[in-house]
């Protein structure tokens, strides 16, 4: 069946109302009309406004006019007075890849489907008129154009006896002999105009192949007498993808589907090619018919190496061949190793705890033994569980001991996950706290008279977890000079006031004392200054 859809009278802001004033959602085409199995019809206008009277007559009804000949066209685009978009559609698909038959000079080498195909006039300047109960109504746009070109296309099935099915590799083929081959001229080939609209620019019209007119408008007399000249029974291959990716030891597959024109109708066998090493195909058939797609399976055996070759089907029949490439990316089997911290901080005498993740691709299916390196002295570190289960997929906790003798300081290590021939590492950075405490004063000088006495504050106050009780005491006395702590020795954290008494046989001058801090086999000291007068 012969399908003909309108491309849209938005101009190439395909997703906007042709009522708006101004487009907002960029280049875009009619959803149905970009199907491979529709002829999508643009939209032309005469080009006549500076010389009318050279095309037209006014021998005719009422109001009316006949055309003396062919009158040139442009594309067709009313946006820049009618206050809308309206202007032919036309532009790339997004969702469709190009069919093969979409072959002929100005055809864009883009991968994807373009639109129209073919267009006919849709300027509401010269609408088509139509009787309708009794009452005449104008009609313009590809709305128009559209059932105007299946109106042509029912005069070439009278005239084949047949019908012709999808009319777009007839078309093109035609349209490669005119402008290549200097065959019969079926197309009108529009060269002026663009389908930009406000606020998008669009496509020019241009020699041969255009998205503004595709192949340009039709001589109907023209096509149906020489519809036989690009009606040469044949066929094309088309599978469903045009890349596919399979691990390795694992397989994936593609329908081929067979398109027959011009009344087709031999068995085509399939074949296959350009396969990497340890690479199949296999067909659910190795016979391809119009009515029945054939499934492709390709595998890739486990010692197939990873990387991206293209595997050519092939369809032979009716004295035909035709291919249809895709591109085989076969996924080396592989894990990921993941942690749920990157860094980490733990007392002497401490544990911590972090999460080691994998996740299988490409078809790993193995188990994955962990390990850590570069512990420092007295640190252990352990998996609960030691290995992740095949297929890789899970998580273990990971926990890292200090010892009380363990150095402080921060250190580099190395979690690793091994298994199935792969290995990956993660950094983690681990900062080992030894607890501590400081030792303050309350002042850096003292000044005390002969038989007398002065006091000064100490504080301790515990770091890094630290518990033990300090000690306190005082070196450095001068001769006459006693110092007693009340009390003398603190909790962790405390604080102890020292008292200085100086004896009427002191010695006057100025000296500096030692005040520390012992507990936990950790000493503090402070230097405090010491004057007798």
């Amino acid at each position: 069946m012969s399908v003909f859809v309108s491309s849209g009278d938005d101009g190439a802001a395909g997703c906007d109302s042709p009522a708006q004033k101004t487009a907002t959602q960029g280049r875009a085409v009619n959803g149905l009309c970009s199907s491979p199995y529709s002829t999508c019809v643009g939209g032309t206008q005469f080009n006549d406004t500076y010389n009318p009277g050279q095309y037209w007559s006014a021998t005719n009804g009422a109001g009316q006019s006949s055309a003396l000949s062919y009158i040139p066209e442009s594309t067709w685009n009313e946006s820049g007075w009618s206050g809308g978009l309206w202007a032919g559609g036309g532009g790339a698909s997004r969702v469709y890849r190009k069919p093969g038959w979409q072959a002929a000079p100005g055809v864009p080498e883009d991968g994807m489907r373009d639109i129209p195909d073919v267009a006919l006039h849709g300027s509401i300047e010269d609408a088509y008129v139509l009787w309708v109960q009794g009452k005449i109504f104008y009609a313009s746009g590809t709305s128009a154009a559209a059932p105007s070109l299946a109106s042509v296309m029912a005069l070439v099935n009278e005239h084949a006896g047949a019908a012709q099915g999808n009319a777009n590799p007839v078309f093109y083929a035609l349209a490669d002999q005119q402008l290549s081959a200097n065959g019969a001229a079926v197309f009108h080939d529009v060269t002026s105009g663009n389908n930009s609209v406000p606020g998008l620019t669009g496509f020019n019209a241009g020699t041969g192949y255009d998205e503004a007119t595709g192949l340009g408008s039709v001589d109907a007399s023209v096509l149906v007498n020489h519809w036989k000249d690009g009606s040469n029974a044949n066929f094309t291959l088309t599978p469903n993808v045009s890349s596919i990716s399979v691990s390795a030891g694992s397989s994936a597959s593609a329908t081929i589907t067979l398109t027959t024109q011009g009344g087709f109708g031999s068995p085509v066998t399939l074949t296959a090619s350009g396969m990497a090493s340890g690479m199949t195909v296999r067909f659910s058939s190795s016979t391809l018919t119009s009515s029945t797609p054939v499934s492709a399976t390709i595998s890739a055996a486990a010692s197939t190496m990873a990387g991206t070759s293209t595997v050519t089907i092939t369809g032979t029949g009716g004295g035909f061949t035709r291919t249809a490439p895709i591109a085989v990316t076969v996924v080396a089997p592989n894990f990921t190793l993941t942690q749920s911290a990157t860094s980490a901080a733990v007392a002497v005498g401490r544990s911590i705890s972090i999460t080691a993740s994998a996740a299988a691709t490409g078809g790993f299916k193995s188990a994955i033994a962990l390990s850590v390196s570069g512990l420092p002295k007295g640190v252990t570190a352990k998996f609960a569980p030691a290995s992740i289960a095949a297929p890789g997929n899970g998580s273990s906790a990971l926990t890292v001991t200090t010892a009380a003798t363990t150095p402080g300081g921060t250190y580099s290590l190395n979690v690793t996950g091994s298994g199935g021939g792969v290995t990956k590492t993660q950094a983690l950075s681990l900062t080992v706290i030894v607890p501590s405490f400081s030792l303050t004063l309350g002042g850096t000088k003292v000044i005390v008279a002969r038989v007398g006495s002065m006091p000064i504050t100490v504080t301790t106050v515990a770091l890094n977890g630290f518990t033990s009780a300090i000690t306190l005491s005082v070196g450095g006395l001068p001769k006459g000079v006693t110092a007693s702590f009340a009390p003398a020795s603190v909790a962790s954290n405390g604080s102890s006031k020292l008292t200085l008494k100086a004896a009427s046989t002191a010695t006057v001058g100025t000296s500096v004392l030692t005040v520390t801090g012992t507990g936990g086999g950790i000493s503090k000291t402070q230097s405090l200054s010491l004057a007798v007068q």
